[in-house]
């Protein structure tokens, strides 16, 4: 019975690309400084910034950083009266307009609808991944949220998928679903989880995924995209 799965997700990379929060929260940093209006193209092609070639080369150079706090170092060094404590505050605050890319709400309402159990164990700090979660607009569709910063614990420990499964007692069966076999699946699988992988096949995400791992550090099922799960539940 559905009533009897829950099912659980990553939340980077997984309900959403990661890369278009880091985008969004540097052209947030770039409207703090500069006091101009930023766009960038649907493709994340730098639009009109400004009519200075130099300033524009400075923001392209920002934006091409992939490491946020690279990112920050550099405008700090090249553009006055930028700090980088503020960029950080900026970008921790998860206070980043973020559009829902990878088809997560739909997914999440169908499994609701469903009557399964639904959840997010993720990394990361409290404020900003909840505001993520809010500016995703899904946290009316998920039962449970488990944050490493408000258990001391990320996902190299096993005591976040436990405290998940300390919440719903009466589970008979867990999913995690998730993106980097590094962390993502090791605890899950010897926990007796099933596993699944949202595949990058555009090769998109923060952080690659290496499969030439051991057997035990990788998920049993793979997928090519999110909305497959509808296949498998």
């Amino acid at each position: 019975m559905a009533s009897n799965v829950v099912i659980a997700f990553d939340l980077d990379d997984t309900l959403y690309k990661e890369r278009d929060y880091v985008l969004n929260a540097y052209l947030k940093i770039l409207q703090r400084y500069a006091g101009e209006v930023c766009r960038a193209s649907e493709n994340c092609d730098f639009g009109e910034f400004a009519k200075n070639e130099d300033v524009i080369s400075l923001c392209q150079n920002f934006l091409a950083h992939e490491k946020p706090y690279e990112a920050f170092d550099y405008l700090a060094a090249h553009l006055p009266g930028t700090d980088v404590e503020e960029m950080k505050a900026i970008y921790r605050s998860g206070d980043i307009p973020l559009k829902d890319t990878e088809g997560a709400r739909d997914m999440l309402a169908y499994l609701k609808d469903k009557g399964y159990t639904t959840a997010i164990i993720t990394d990361g700090f409290s404020q900003r991944q909840r505001r993520k979660i809010s500016a995703l607009g899904i946290e009316h569709l998920i039962d449970h949220i488990i944050i490493s910063e408000e258990t001391g614990y990320d996902k190299t420990s096993a005591i976040p998928f436990r405290r998940l499964q300390e919440k719903c007692p009466d589970a008979k069966r867990f999913v995690y679903i998730g993106d980097n076999p590094a962390k993502d699946f090791f605890h899950p699988n010897t926990m007796g989880w099933d596993t699944v992988m949202v595949f990058d096949a555009a090769r998109r995400n923060i952080h690659p995924q290496n499969l030439r791992l051991p057997q035990s550090y990788l998920a049993h099922t793979s997928l090519m995209a999110l909305s497959y799960l509808k296949n498998v539940f």
